[in-house]
């Protein structure tokens, strides 16, 4: 048998940093705030940037039990790939009630990638860009409380 040995470099080149924080309504939950840094590719070509990224949000997430989580994409270059998708919505749903909400998530664009994110939030995951795409990690982290307490209730 013949083993062919693999690292993570070969499908992405992208750098990350993991860090938890409290929720502000439960000090007692954590919010994952994972960033990632660097260049992705453009269309298809960014397909291994996506599973490195929807990979690491699941490990991350394995790890240390969030209930809502932050994608730090400042220093990331985005235009345009479908894949994205997979990664903003790596850790799925949770059920309410009788129906499922996303996973309370935001992300924290800039100039870099702003445009390709709003036109992914609009045209793949038709959902309101304003609800998901925020400037600071302050208002992010409010809006991931909010959407929290959509599904846990308020504390």
């Amino acid at each position: 048998m013949k083993l062919t040995p693999r690292k993570f470099e070969e499908v992405s080149s992208l750098g990350y940093s993991i860090f938890t924080c409290p929720l502000e309504s439960w000090t007692y939950m954590k919010c994952l705030v994972i960033e990632f840094r660097g260049e992705c590719g453009y269309g298809s070509n960014s397909n291994g940037d996506a599973a490195f990224m929807t990979g690491i949000i699941k490990a991350a997430d394995s790890i240390w039990h969030s209930a809502g989580l932050i994608l730090d994409l400042r220093q990331l270059k985005y235009k345009w790939g479908d894949e994205m998708v997979k990664a903003i919505g790596a850790l799925g749903s949770c059920r309410v009630k009788d129906s499922y909400m996303p996973f309370p998530t935001a992300i924290i664009v800039s100039d870099l990638n702003r445009n390709g994110l709003t036109s992914l939030a609009k045209a793949e995951m038709q959902v309101d860009p304003t609800e998901l795409l925020f400037d600071d990690i302050e208002t992010a982290l409010s809006a991931v409380d909010r959407k929290a307490q959509q599904i846990y209730g308020r504390p």
